[in-house]
Order: C-alpha cells, then sequence, then structure tokens
C-alpha cells in the first residue's frame, strides 16, 4: 500500500510545569521551553500571579503544522479573572486565532491549551519565533483591577522534510486480526515507539535507515497473535510494511512470509 508522504512530530504531552525543561528531537516528541513572564505581582498574598509558559517543537519541517502548548498557572493568593492570552507570531508563523480566552483560574490551578501553528513555507528562512502576553482581572480592596504580564516567547527552527511516512499493516494466513499493536525497533533492536493499530494499520514517521517491526494482536477468539519483520530499509519514498502475525501454532509459516526463513 502506497500512502501520500506526510511529515509531522509527536506532539509533548507535558502538562506539568515543572517538567518543561527538556530538550527537543523528532521522534521522541520532546520539547524545550521558554518563560519569561516569571512571578511578577509585589503583593502576593491576597493577589493572583498567573505565570505563563510556552512549549514546541525545538525544529519543524517547512510547511508543516504542529502544535505548541501554552501553560498556565496561579501562583497566587486570589482567583483570576477573564484570563486572556495574546498570541505574537515572528517569522511567517501563522495560527487560525491569535487571540485565546482562558477564562477563570482558580488558587493554584493550572491550565494548558495546545495551539496549532503552520510553519512557512520560504525556505530561505532559518527559524520563527512567537510570543503570548497575558491578561487578567482580580478583586482587590472593594474593586476590579486589571493586570497584563510580559511575553513569554520561544523561537523554533526550521528544516526541510526529511522523513518517510511507513505504513505497516497487520496480516495473518491463517487467523483473522482483530486488534493489534506495531512496535518499531531500530537498527540496534532498541525499541522506539508503538502504535495501536486502526483497521489494523499503524502509520510512522521515520528518518531513512533500517527498522524492524514487531506486531502483536488477537484473533476473533481471543488468541494470541505475533510475528516480526526484521532489518526493514526505509528510505525517503512511500512504502508499506506488512507484517503476518500468528498464533503459536503458525510460528513458522509466519516467519517464513517475514523473513523468508525456514
Amino acid at each position: 500500500m502506497l500512502m501520500r508522504r506526510l511529515f509531522t512530530f509527536l506532539s509533548c504531552a507535558a502538562l506539568g510545569i515543572a517538567a518543561m525543561g527538556c530538550s527537543a528531537t523528532m521522534l521522541s516528541g520532546a520539547l524545550e521551553s521558554v518563560d519569561q513572564t516569571g512571578p511578577e505581582l509585589v503583593d502576593t498574598v491576597v493577589n493572583p500571579n498567573v505565570v505563563a509558559h510556552l512549549a514546541a517543537p525545538s525544529t519543524v519541517a517547512f510547511g508543516s503544522t504542529f502544535d505548541v502548548l501554552l501553560i498556565v498557572k496561579n501562583y497566587g493568593r486570589a482567583k483570576a479573572f477573564h484570563l486572556n492570552a495574546t498570541l505574537t507570531l515572528a517569522g511567517g508563523l501563522t495560527t487560525p486565532a491569535q487571540y485565546i480566552s482562558i477564562g477563570t483560574l482558580g488558587v493554584g490551578e493550572a491550565k494548558s491549551i495546545a495551539i496549532k501553528l503552520t510553519a512557512p513555507g520560504d525556505m530561505t528562512l532559518s527559524e520563527t519565533a512567537m510570543s503570548a502576553a497575558l491578561t487578567y482581572k482580580y478583586f482587590h480592596a472593594g474593586s476590579w483591577n486589571s493586570y497584563t504580564s510580559s511575553a513569554a516567547r520561544i523561537s523554533i527552527a526550521l528544516h526541510p522534510v526529511d522523513a518517510a511516512l511507513v505504513t505497516v499493516s497487520l496480516s495473518s494466513p491463517y487467523d483473522s486480526v482483530v486488534a493489534g499493536t506495531v512496535t518499531v525497533y531500530d537498527q540496534y533492536g532498541v525499541s522506539m515507539m508503538s502504535q495501536v493499530t486502526e483497521a489494523n494499520m499503524a502509520e510512522f514517521y521515520l528518518k531513512p535507515g533500517y527498522y524492524s517491526f514487531a506486531g502483536t494482536g488477537v484473533n476473533f477468539i481471543s488468541t494470541t497473535l505475533y510475528g516480526r519483520k526484521n532489518l526493514v530499509y526505509v528510505g525517503r519514498d512511500d512504502m508499506a510494511v506488512r507484517v503476518w502475525i500468528c498464533g503459536h501454532q503458525h510460528a513458522t509459516q509466519c516467519e517464513v512470509r517475514n523473513n523468508g526463513l525456514l
């Protein structure tokens, strides 16, 4: 099966404020973050103190769509009302909306918002950037007050598309595969990532090189199936890999189909 060539990044699922210092790589989906809002209100005994963090891939492909995570947390002693974020984009970045309404943020409460961005297609550029400034209201001494934070900023490098989309399909000559999981290993046998199949297929974005694919699943009578295809070369062209998975009684047939072994 040939699939249309695509390119994407694994999204960072980091939701904790303390875990925002990791460096970025394409396959792991790790993110780097920059926080420049900091605690700024002097009287934090009775006022809210909302801090913003931005997290994004350190590098993305020209023309690709990706997510940036905006995380806000109230470190103060009062609620922040009508909390909003205004985004400023540079270097050709675009987004459907540059104004984000977050709402009320309670004492100690944190919220995360995924922001979808599109990188520029202009390959003369080398870097993009974005910032997010917060505004909110709070009630103090019998009156409403407004506050605007300084901006949290982050920069993102650009690179050409250099990954291949590999579609892995699970099959069995003797048993129907009801559900499956595919695991990808590098050329040294180190597990890289796993994905639950949909319609017995999984898609991976891999740099050119040699990879092994292991499939597991069950049939309609809940018999466990397994199989492995070793050291398949993945190039820049679209390609499909079929991994035959069988129960124990047909393990030899699956091995022959996967790797040509007798």
